[in-house]
Order: structure tokens, then C-alpha cells, then sequence
């Protein structure tokens, strides 16, 4: 039986939820596997720990 990989996002506003699926049974609940937080153009992730700003130019984002 083959298994599968499904991701979604949840926006809540300023925090954003990374969810992924991956069972073989269809109705095996979603797990959250990072969060993160927007305020303007600035981004925090929770699993990676990157700072990331968005930028105006080719690249668009500078992570620090």
C-alpha cells in the first residue's frame, strides 16, 4: 500500500502554521511541523531558527 505526503499552511494573522500529513490511512490527523511569524516584511521560522527579510530585489529575501 503506498504512503503519502500531504502539506498545508494555516494563516492566523501573523502566525502561520506548516502542517504535514504522511500515513498510508486517510484519516490519520495532520501534525504541525513548524510555525511561524510575519510582521511585515520581517519572518521568523520555529524550526530553523531564520530571521528573513523580504527585499526589492532579484533574490527577493535576505536571511540573517
Amino acid at each position: 500500500m503506498p504512503t503519502y505526503t500531504k502539506r498545508k499552511k494555516i494563516n492566523l494573522g501573523l502566525i502561520r502554521l506548516n502542517l504535514v500529513k504522511h500515513r498510508i490511512i486517510p484519516l490519520a490527523g495532520w501534525r504541525v511541523t513548524s510555525w511561524s511569524i510575519h510582521l511585515g516584511l520581517w519572518t521568523w521560522n520555529s524550526r530553523t531558527h531564520k530571521h528573513t527579510v523580504d527585499v526589492p530585489f532579484e533574490g527577493g529575501e535576505y536571511t540573517f
